[in-house]
């Protein structure tokens, strides 16, 4: 069933999930989300977002080098409560960044993705009347914005 989730802890909780289940050692995180942000959802599915886009951006960090950084910031325009996920990872090359969202769609070595996770992310997105875009240059990291109604 839906409910009011509130957008700071739910990432928070999917940064911890991902710390915990992959080794993110050299991947240093920025969060500056705001509390009192809320999206009406499922909780486990808001989570599900954050945690596939972190730990994308966890392994794109480190299959490329020894460290990097990802940065969440969170906030409210016009009706409108955003998340920008960013790292300073690989990037994704122009002519694949209208695939990421595609299903099967990957980039890992053959056994180490499914090519799921972003479909996953952009129906759950888009199934609260959300919208997600990806922003890329090789070699300068990777942003994914995300923006939902706000229920207030």
């Amino acid at each position: 069933y839906l409910t009011t989730v509130e957008l700071s802890r739910v990432i928070e909780d999917a940064v911890r999930l991902v710390t915990r289940s992959i080794s993110c050692e050299g991947v240093s995180f920025d969060l500056d989300v705001r509390d009192q942000l809320f999206v009406n959802a499922r909780t486990s599915e808001v989570q599900q977002i954050f945690v596939n886009l972190v730990k994308n951006a966890v392994e794109a960090i480190l299959d490329a080098a020894d460290s990097g950084t990802i940065r969440v910031e969170s906030g409210r325009d016009n009706g409108v409560v955003w998340v920008r996920v960013t790292d300073d990872g690989p990037g994704i090359p122009a002519d694949n960044q209208g695939l990421v969202f595609d299903p099967f769609y990957t980039t890992k070595a053959p056994g180490k993705g499914t090519g799921l996770g972003l479909n996953i992310v952009y129906r759950i997105v888009t199934k609260y009347q959300g919208h997600i875009s990806v922003q890329s240059s090789p070699g300068e990291g990777t942003v994914f914005k995300l923006t939902f109604p706000s229920p207030e």
